[in-house]
């Protein structure tokens, strides 16, 4: 696409137009100007026209996509055929189908047929076992499926992209692939409607060596968007075995490393584990002692009189709360005083009781002896009587 200005596309009669009378007025923006009653397009908007159309062909090659080239016109066909086979894309050169996109199914079919009547046939295109009449007819249809479709016979789903040489002659095809939205990139001549296309590349259509110059334009930056994905592709590649060897390689190393440092890391586990144990148990005995202390002291200690909390007041309505609550607070101290105090005459009484039984115990005590002893002395008197 370097290689190609504005001189070269002169050189091949790429500004040559129609007659006048045959205009059409939208292409005004790309007309130059006026030569023995025929138009002559603007060589400086073609290449640029030119070069977009160059790009969008190359990001479809990057991007996987297919290229439909369309040109049924004598002067074309065989350049489409050769450079559609070139770039490994599909191609029309003979007849446009009604419904070649848009009716693909039924299409699908005959393409089915084609490849059933291709099986029967041998190498060298005879017909064995079948008599000779309908070994001609079989032939016929196989050359008429194969000029109608033999250039897209191995199409599977729809083109990314159609580039067509004349949209005035290949109108059913602007049609289908507008209906699917397929884009469209396409020479125009100035009887032709730019409205129609997606990337307008305004050129002459009516000569050969035009023709050939903007085909095989579209099919470089298609060749050439291919091999640079191919390339990304090598390299993604490239850096994923790298990366895979850089792991196998570490992975190596750690298993060459694993049994030394595995063998301690056990012996620091095993530390730890002892230590957190040893360091529980003596928190729980800290702990225990800590608990058992606070007992004692709780239970020894006596029982502290609550002192009323002594509260300022912040603001004026604060004062007047306080003063309304002092003779409750008062009351319920006088209150938790009495029953502090019945409490410790209970406690003093039962000191007592239990110091009065304790005085009581050795007089019983005594007064038992003696009532024994005179007992006994009266049993020795009646024993010497009857004696």
């Amino acid at each position: 696409m370097d290689s190609i200005s504005v001189k070269t596309l002169v050189g091949n009669g790429v500004h040559f137009g129609h007659i006048t009378s045959k205009w059409h007025p939208k292409m005004r923006p790309y007309i130059y100007g006026v030569n023995n009653r025929s138009h002559i397009l603007d060589s400086r908007k073609t290449l640029i026209k030119l070069r977009e159309a160059y790009e969008y062909a190359a990001s479809i090659g990057a991007s996987g996509g297919k290229i439909f080239y369309v040109g049924t016109k004598k002067l074309a066909a065989d350049i489409i055929q050769l450079k559609a086979a070139e770039s490994n894309n599909y191609y029309v050169n003979f007849r446009w189908l009604g419904g070649t996109l848009t009716n693909f199914q039924t299409i699908r079919q005959t393409l089915l047929k084609l490849k059933r009547i291709e099986g029967l046939a041998t190498n060298d295109l005879s017909y064995p076992d079948i008599i000779k009449k309908e070994a001609v007819s079989l032939e016929k249809e196989r050359q008429k499926l194969v000029r109608l479709l033999g250039g897209f016979r191995e199409m599977k789903k729809m083109p990314s992209a159609l580039f067509i040489v004349d949209i005035n002659k290949e109108r059913i095809a602007v049609k289908e692939s507008r209906i699917l939205g397929i884009p469209i990139i396409a020479m125009i001549d100035s009887n032709s409607d730019p409205r129609l296309v997606d990337y307008q590349i305004p050129s002459n259509d009516d000569s050969l060596s035009s023709i050939e110059l903007v085909t095989s334009v579209i099919t470089q930056g298609y060749m050439e968007g291919k091999k640079f994905a191919e390339q990304q592709k090598s390299v993604k590649i490239a850096k994923l075995a790298t990366e895979d060897k850089a792991k196998s390689d570490a992975a190596a190393a750690t298993a060459a490393a694993a049994p030394t440092t595995t063998a301690t890391g056990i012996k620091v586990k095993m530390v730890d584990k002892l230590a957190g144990s040893d360091a529980k148990k003596l928190s729980v005995s800290k702990e225990s002692k800590e608990n058992v202390l606070a007992d004692k002291k709780l239970s020894s200690a006596p029982a502290a009189k609550a002192k009323p909390a002594s509260i300022t007041p912040k603001t004026s309505d604060d004062k007047d709360s306080l003063i309304k609550d002092e003779p409750k607070k008062a009351k319920s101290v006088v209150s938790d005083e009495k029953i502090n105090s019945a409490k410790n005459d209970e406690s003093s009484s039962t000191k007592k009781t239990t110091s009065d039984d304790v005085s009581l115990t050795p007089d019983v005590a005594t007064s038992d002896s003696k009532d024994k002893g005179a007992s006994s002395k009266e049993d020795k008197k009646i024993d010497d009587k009857t004696s």
